[in-house]
């Protein structure tokens, strides 16, 4: 049982990263031929500034919230049910952004690294796999009462917030990545809860 279940976690990780890599592929060979002319409208993209330059600070607010639920004293099973559900919100979104390839931003460095498939690169936009990280982390602690509502919905718009400024992704990305999280968490399709609790156990 444990053999069986730790490779199809082999499969879910492989599928992930071949995923990753034709975005990448397919986005940098389909924009550098595109009509100039043509660009992405963007609401919230369009009322902010653009401080992609500040973008590595959307990888903070991830390791920053994922330390603090490590320190703090808990069941080792909220740790098996964090990691169990993310590699479901992964998959997901291994299949939404090869599915349609969005364009970079213009000072995005579209040479792929060993570092681009852990935090992300230029082409992975639909959805924003830190919102889901963040946000899923956020939901079990407040669950558990180890972080209080204030405290939820400051961090949850502070990555929010960031992740749009730095342009790190489309508004479309976080929107879907709040939806498809919380539908994954707690929502009412039990097909992914209990996939999840499945993989989850097996770790």
């Amino acid at each position: 049982m444990w053999g069986e279940n730790l490779f199809w976690v082999f499969v879910a990780i492989a599928i992930i990263g071949l995923s990753n890599y034709f975005t990448h592929l397919f986005g940098k060979t389909f924009y550098k031929h595109e009509n100039k002319d043509v660009k992405i409208f963007d609401l919230l993209w369009s009322i902010t500034p653009d401080l992609h330059q500040y973008n590595l600070i959307n990888d903070l607010i991830p390791v920053a919230v994922f330390g603090f639920f490590l320190v703090t004293p808990q069941h080792p099973s909220l740790i098996k049910e964090f990691f169990g559900k993310f590699l479901i919100i992964l998959l997901v979104r291994a299949l939404t952004i090869v599915s349609t390839v969005l364009p970079k931003h213009e000072k995005c460095d579209d040479n792929l690294s060993w570092y681009d498939y852990i935090r992300g690169q230029c082409y992975d936009k639909v959805f924003s796999g830190h919102m889901s990280f963040v946000l899923l982390l956020c939901l079990i602690m407040l669950r558990e009462k180890i972080i209080s509502v204030p405290t939820f919905f400051a961090i949850a718009a502070a990555q929010f917030s960031t992740i749009i400024l730095t342009r790190s992704h489309y508004t479309v990305d976080v929107v879907l990545a709040i939806v498809i999280t919380y539908l994954v968490y707690d929502g009412d399709y039990h097909y992914f809860q209990d996939l999840a609790k499945r993989i989850g156990k097996n770790l």
